[in-house]
Parts: C-alpha cells; sequence; structure tokens
C-alpha cells in the first residue's frame, strides 16, 4: 500500500493580504472608475438634467451600497474564519497545556520551599536583631535603675561595678549594633554624672546642715555656760555684800 505524501502546509502572512486581491473586491476599483467615468457630475437646470442627475446619483450609490454589501460579505467571512482559528489555536494550546500545567506546578512548589527558605533566614535576622537590642536595652534599664535609686554612700560602688562592666563586656558581641552600644554607656555616663552631682550637692548641704547645727548647739552651751557662771557670780557677790 502506498502511503499517500502530506500535503506541504502554505504559509499565510495575513498582514500582507492585499484586500484588493480578494475576489469579493478583485474587480471593484475597476468598476468603481467606471462607474465614475460614466456618471460624471451634473449640474441640474432642468427636468431633463435633474433626470440624470438622479440616474448618476443612483449608480454611484448603487456602486458604494454594493461594496458595502461585499464588506459585510468579507467580514462575515472573517468571523467565521476567527471562529475557525479560535478552535484550532485552543486545540493546539491542548497539546502543550497539560505539559505546562504540570511544570507550572513544579516551578511553584520550588519557589514555595525557597520562600519558606527566605522567611526563616529573615525570621532568624530578626531574632538575631531583636536579641541584641534587647540586650543593649536590659542593660540600660538595669543601670539606670540603680542610678535611680543610688545614695551618695553608693556612689563609688556603682563606679566601680560600672566601670568593671565596661572593661568586661565584650564590643564585639553588639556586631554592626556596637554604636548603640556606646551610645547606652553614653548615656548612663551622663545620666550617673547628673545623679552623682546631686547626691554631693545634697550630701554637701547636708554636712554644712549638720555643721550648722553642732554649731548653734556649741554656741548654745556656750551661752548656757556663760548663764551659769554670771547666776554664780551674781549669787556669790549678794552673799559678800
Amino acid at each position: 500500500m502506498k502511503i499517500k505524501e502530506a500535503k506541504p502546509t502554505t504559509i499565510v502572512e495575513l498582514d500582507k493580504i492585499d484586500p484588493l486581491t480578494l475576489p469579493e473586491l478583485a474587480s471593484f476599483k475597476e468598476k468603481s472608475l467606471t462607474v465614475v467615468k460614466e456618471n460624471p457630475y451634473v449640474e441640474i437646470i432642468d427636468n431633463p438634467t435633474y433626470e440624470l442627475a438622479k440616474k448618476a446619483r443612483t449608480n454611484l450609490r448603487s456602486n458604494r451600497t454594493a461594496l458595502q454589501n461585499q464588506e459585510k460579505a468579507i467580514k462575515d467571512k472573517l468571523n467565521g474564519f476567527k471562529k475557525k482559528v479560535e478552535n484550532v489555536t485552543a486545540e493546539l494550546i491542548a497539546i502543550t497545556e497539560p505539559h505546562e500545567i504540570k511544570q507550572q506546578a513544579e516551578v511553584t512548589r520550588y519557589e514555595d520551599i525557597k520562600e519558606q527558605e527566605r522567611l526563616e533566614k529573615v525570621r532568624i535576622e530578626q531574632e538575631r536583631v531583636d536579641g541584641i537590642k534587647s540586650k543593649i536595652k536590659s542593660f540600660a534599664d538595669l543601670f539606670n535603675s540603680k542610678i535611680q535609686s543610688l545614695t551618695f554612700a553608693g556612689i563609688d560602688d556603682f563606679k566601680a561595678e560600672f566601670d568593671e562592666f565596661v572593661l568586661i563586656q565584650p564590643k564585639d558581641a553588639f556586631q554592626e549594633f556596637e554604636v548603640l552600644y556606646n551610645d547606652m554607656l553614653s548615656h548612663v555616663t551622663y545620666s550617673f554624672s547628673q545623679k552623682k552631682a546631686t547626691l554631693i550637692a545634697q550630701e554637701e548641704n547636708r554636712l554644712e546642715q549638720v555643721r550648722l547645727a553642732e554649731e548653734r548647739a556649741e554656741n548654745e552651751r556656750k551661752e548656757t555656760i556663760k548663764e551659769k557662771i554670771s547666776e554664780w557670780f551674781n549669787t556669790w557677790s549678794s552673799h559678800v555684800d
């Protein structure tokens, strides 16, 4: 049995089709030129020329409506062709679409995995950042609390504690947030200096009050002695007299 050879497919480029080559329009250019030639413009001056003008008008109109009918016929055929194109396109899409869907599912699966990995990295990074900032804040809260409750007697102890903290605390533990750590140290140092100045002033004022009280007490003691001596002298003088 002889196998029938497949007929080669003719490639038609739609954008290169000349509408004038369509059978519905092929002869109309010549026909239109002929109609125009056979129906020249008529100036109406009387009834005979009026009849000629109407006849020319009718012939020209008939040519136009015939063309419009042909246009409609072509559009109807094109709509039918569009439907055929849609059907063929659907058939062609059906060849690859199941494979596309399957492949897209695999791409989506992998992208979901990578997205989860990205989100996990973001979470871990956020935990790292939050941990460092929280650590710095806890130091700040601790020292600020101690500064608020600090007394004059505890100034040296606090300074020794804070200096030791600064000395032994490794700065590289705060990584890129070392500047925040340094800001915290600066703030604590400033707060401590302000509190120390206030406590020293208060202590100096207290000592001055103690000194004045002691001075008053001493003056009162001396006055009391003077008064007793004077009283004794007056009593002794009255007995001598």
